[in-house]
C-alpha cells in the first residue's frame, strides 16, 4: 500500500505541475485532492 500511495503522490505532482501549465490551478487542484480520496 506503501509503494502504491507513493505512485498516486507522483502522478499527483506530475498531473499538478502539467494541469498548471495547460491552464489553471483549479484542475490541478481538484486531480490531486481525487487522488489523495482514492488512497
Amino acid at each position: 500500500m506503501a509503494k502504491k500511495a507513493a505512485l498516486v503522490q507522483l502522478f499527483g505532482r506530475i498531473g499538478l505541475n502539467v494541469y498548471n501549465s495547460s491552464d489553471g490551478r483549479a484542475l490541478g487542484s481538484l486531480t490531486f485532492f481525487n487522488g489523495l480520496k482514492k488512497t
